[in-house]
């Protein structure tokens, strides 16, 4: 590969589907091997709050990745289409950069066509079996019919990452790239090859395991939470991770074949690595499985980069949102940051470690509502007439087990923390916020 000749770094930018923060070795969680992100956090930055804001739709991967492509905020990206908003991987594209997307794309075939120039073995969909992925060619008309698509010859993640390894080796433009591979890993059916397989027998449960949550959040039955019975047994639970251990483990093998082509195609340096996620997922943390809440677990996500500018071996835990990374793109590359990107840059939190927000609120639909400071969090459910309560004290209960309001006890914080949370809903438009404000009329 030719190095390009404007003095703009490329760009490889690989997101996972149902990737939880700390699922990573280096992050905390040794019970799972990912040698090859654990170098990458060494080489680069991690930050380690980074929040997705949530999802309109049980399939939180849709809005999430819908956010982080338009820069804006949960209820204004006009899903499923993403309306005419300008998508970052498209302003690359308009600002020269070659944009190739290889992998998961789970908003229209339309918005894919505006964001990339060219592209390989792309599937269009949420889900599917992991041996048997549809995926189709790039279609320059954008049209990508159904009629089109073929069955991937081989496992999901290692289709997706031999053609980012085959992109990066032919690649030969002058102009930089942008290479884009969302990854349909470890999201179930988590079927991970033998190769990578963990004995559940070896396993601990998370210590925040429970058989079944306290009460009903209106999400029991969801898909995800089927994977398993109830109430959750220790051997049950101690497969899925087993499981999901061993899909980010081939996930992580395969981004070392992509990170190692990069090295051998001599970009390596001027090139920015981002690794992240859609959602995280519970796998047994609170007696649920899936991402349809607003636990810690579920609503954060890895945030890795390296390359030119970025410190080595840092790590942040400055408030962050994906979809703050539209901005920060703009900033790292100089690039007027556009009028319809609602996120803030947090360039300056990864060069200088600087503060970026103060509060994180999240929604799940019509029912869940979250807000946290740097060290308390609420957690609101709305279930029909009944508004049901949660807070913690994340700085001494990380991992959300103490309830401090439970059984209708009071917290000095309570009430400025839901002024805040109210305050929050108006500003980023929350139909609840908009139903409180008509019924008070």
């Amino acid at each position: 590969m030719k190095s390009n000749d404007s003095g703009r770094p490329n760009i490889v930018f690989l997101i996972a589907d149902d990737h939880r923060h700390n699922a990573i070795n280096a992050l905390g969680d040794t019970q799972v091997k990912t040698p090859h992100l654990d170098s990458l956090i060494r080489e680069g930055t991690s930050l380690t709050n980074m929040y997705i804001m949530g999802s309109t739709v049980g399939a939180v991967c849709m809005p999430s990745r819908g956010m982080m492509l338009t820069g804006r905020t949960l209820w204004k990206i006009d899903e499923p289409d993403l309306g005419n908003w300008l998508l970052w991987p498209q302003m690359l594209r308009e600002s020269g950069y070659h944009t190739y997307g290889i992998g998961k794309w789970h908003n229209e075939r339309r918005s894919f066509s505006r964001c990339f120039a060219g592209g390989a073995e792309t599937f269009f969909g949420g889900m599917s079996d992991h041996y048997a992925v549809p995926v189709h060619d790039y279609d320059p008309s954008g049209k990508f019919p159904e009629e089109n698509a073929r069955v991937g010859q081989g496992f999901s993640t290692d289709i997706f990452a031999e053609a980012a390894v085959e992109f990066l080796q032919q690649y030969s433009d002058e102009e930089p790239f942008c290479l884009y591979v969302a990854f349909t890993a470890p999201h179930d059916p988590r079927t991970p090859p033998s190769d990578f397989t963990y004995n559940p027998n070896d396993l601990e449960l998370p210590d925040n395991f429970l058989s079944q949550h306290p009460f009903d959040n209106g999400e029991m039955y969801v898909r995800d939470e089927l994977l398993a019975d109830y109430p959750r047994t220790d051997k049950e639970i101690k497969h899925h991770l087993a499981d999901y251990y061993g899909m980010i483990s081939h996930l992580d093998s395969s981004i070392g074949k992509i990170l190692s082509a990069l090295d051998d195609t001599g970009v390596s340096g001027n090139t920015i690595v981002v690794y992240t996620a859609d959602h995280g997922l519970a796998v047994g943390q609170h007696g649920l499985l899936g991402k349809q809440n607003l636990y810690e677990h579920s609503i954060k996500v890895p945030f890795l980069i390296r390359g030119p500018q970025v410190p080595v071996s840092s790590q942040s835990d400055a408030f962050c949102y994906l979809y703050d990374f539209a901005s920060t793109l703009c900033d790292m590359l100089d690039i007027s940051i556009p009028p319809s990107f609602e996120g803030r840059s947090f360039w300056n939190t990864i060069i200088n470690g600087d503060i970026h927000r103060h509060t994180v609120f999240s929604a799940y639909k019509d029912k869940h509502r979250s807000i946290r400071d740097n060290r308390y969090k609420l957690i609101k459910y709305y279930l029909g007439d009944k508004i049901t309560s949660q807070m913690f004290d994340l700085l001494s209960d990380p991992l959300e087990t103490d309830n401090l309001i439970d059984n209708g006890k009071d917290h000095p914080l309570l009430s400025s923390m839901e002024s805040k949370m109210s305050e929050l809903q108006t500003s980023f438009s929350d139909p609840i916020a908009e139903e409180n404000s008509t019924e008070l009329l």
